[in-house]
């Protein structure tokens, strides 16, 4: 069985998790109808899209994990149409041992719409014995490939392939190339594709 990292750990402390909240850059403040707000500058840079948007190489990327064995990834398909996107894979059991592999899937928005370089949209969980193969596949859905602009945040809504444009108060569609990432883990990559809507 193979445990993944659900977080990034840095090599260096100045990256790392603050442990006091004084050294985090949101603060809480209250309105005139008492209601919390906090602000979130860092957007939606948190965890591995932090790092990967500064360049930072982690200690432990997120997503890693041992195991007892080698997984080898290949053939990635990517079937696009207006309801979502379904990507498949082979993962082949190439070690010594049976073994858990947990791929996982990453999507690249096009360039401009002020993503991270990659959010993670999906993983799966496969059990093989030495020797073999797995097909895997992964779906996005519309709802997956969403996201609404407000002020300076982007956060996912459910209008299909649309961004909210605050200052021109309209819904843009996206358009461009989307990349595909397969790997192992964040920084653990082994297979790449796109689409473009």
């Amino acid at each position: 069985m193979k445990t993944i990292i659900p977080l990034t750990y840095s090599t260096l402390i100045s990256t790392s998790v603050q442990r006091y909240a004084i050294s985090y850059s949101g603060a809480i403040t209250f309105e005139v109808l008492k209601l919390e707000q906090i602000a979130f500058p860092e957007t939606l840079f948190l965890d591995y899209r932090h790092f990967d948007q500064a360049n930072i190489t982690p200690r432990y990327e997120f997503g890693f994990g041992l195991s007892y064995t080698t997984f080898g990834y290949s053939g990635l398909s990517i079937s696009a149409s207006s309801s979502g996107v379904s990507i498949s894979f082979t993962v082949t059991n190439s070690g010594s041992r049976d073994g858990t592999e947990i791929p996982q899937f990453y999507l690249g928005f096009p360039s401009g719409t002020g993503e991270p370089p990659k959010v993670l949209r999906g993983f799966d969980e496969v059990i093989l014995p030495k020797g073999q193969s797995n097909n895997v596949t992964l779906s996005l859905n519309q709802r997956d490939i969403r996201y609404v602009f407000l002020f300076t945040t982007w956060i996912v809504v459910n209008i299909l392939f649309s961004i909210w444009n605050t200052p021109s108060q309209s819904w843009v569609r996206p358009s461009g190339t989307f990349k595909v990432f397969v790997g192992a883990s964040s920084r653990d990559i082994r297979l790449q594709g796109s689409f473009t809507l």
